[in-house]
Order: structure tokens, then sequence, then C-alpha cells
């Protein structure tokens, strides 16, 4: 109950919605095409900088992204970091039990319970780098998967968005030294 109600309030300081988490199964080509863009966009940046252009895709959206996910990423173009993982897990939070959310949204990823993290992607996928990037961002780029693979858009270019969605993190929280 406490995950819950942190949650609300942190979704009501940053102005987003917990309400409509998921979106109906859609699989419209543009969906497709709007992954393959944001890939082609995120790998004309340096790596360390594909974090915030992907963040800047994912705000641009498509039907097969809740309005919440879609939102967050809008919210994050302007904020710090700290705020950044504030709004990112907020906005996860109801893909997952109370259990998986953390306290402080900044821990590595592989601190989460075992739970949060069985069963979203194959054995040893992204599993090298859950010690590199944060918790808030695991959590949303499952969020992410979820919604990819219920309008059957993940394989290969919404892999490859979280892919580099996640080496981005990494690579940013080991130039700020915050690992």
């Amino acid at each position: 109950m406490r995950s819950i109600n942190i949650l609300n309030a942190l979704a009501l300081v940053i102005g987003i919605s917990l309400i409509a988490c998921t979106t109906p199964a859609y699989s419209g080509a543009n969906c497709a095409e709007w992954l393959a863009k944001a890939n082609t966009n995120a790998e004309a940046v340096t790596i360390s900088q594909r974090y915030q252009k992907i963040l800047e895709e994912l705000a641009k959206g498509c039907q097969a992204l809740p309005a919440n996910l879609s939102e967050a990423a809008r919210n994050c173009l302007n904020e710090k970091n700290a705020d950044i993982k504030k709004t990112l897990i907020t906005a996860a939070g109801c893909y997952f039990s109370n259990a998986c959310i953390p306290e402080n949204p900044g821990i590595p990823a592989s601190k989460l319970l075992h739970i949060c993290k069985k069963g979203d992607f194959p054995e040893g996928e992204f599993n090298s780098m859950l010690e590199n990037i944060d918790a808030a961002t695991y959590l949303y780029g499952k969020a992410l998967k979820k919604e990819f693979e219920k309008s059957n858009i993940y394989e290969p270019n919404g892999k490859r968005l979280l892919s580099n969605f996640f080496l981005s993190n990494a690579v940013l929280r080991e130039s700020m030294g915050d690992r």
C-alpha cells in the first residue's frame, strides 16, 4: 500500500497519470515505422546522447505506446537526472507489484528483487547491464517491452531501441560516477 501512495504522490508532483497503463493491442505499420525511425535517429548521435534522444522519440510515441509512457518521456526532456528517474519509475509502476518498486529509483537494476526481473527478458538478455543501469530505466524499459510485444513490434526494432536505451544509461551512469 505504501508504494502505491508514494507512486500516486510522485505522479501528482510530476504531473503524469497512473491510469491508462495499457492500451489495446495495436499492430499498425506506422508503429513499426516509428520504431525503425526512432532507432535511426538514436543511432545518429553518440552513445552518451542516445538516452535523451530515445526519450525524445518515445515522447512522440505511436498508438502502441500508452499515454503514461509517452507522457513520462515527454516530461523527462527538461528534467534533471534524479527527476527523470522518479518520472520513469512512476510511469512504469502500474506494470509491477509494489515489491518491485524501489524507494530509490536510482539503485542498480541488479538490486531489484529476483521476482521483478524474472520472465521478462530471455535468460541472459540485458543481464550484463543490470549492474550498470538504474532500476527506473530498467523497469520503464520492461514496461515498454510489454507494450511492444502486445503490438507485435518488439522484434527486431523494439529490442534494438531497448538495447540502445539501456547501453546509453549505463554509459551515462559510468560517466557521472553514479554506480
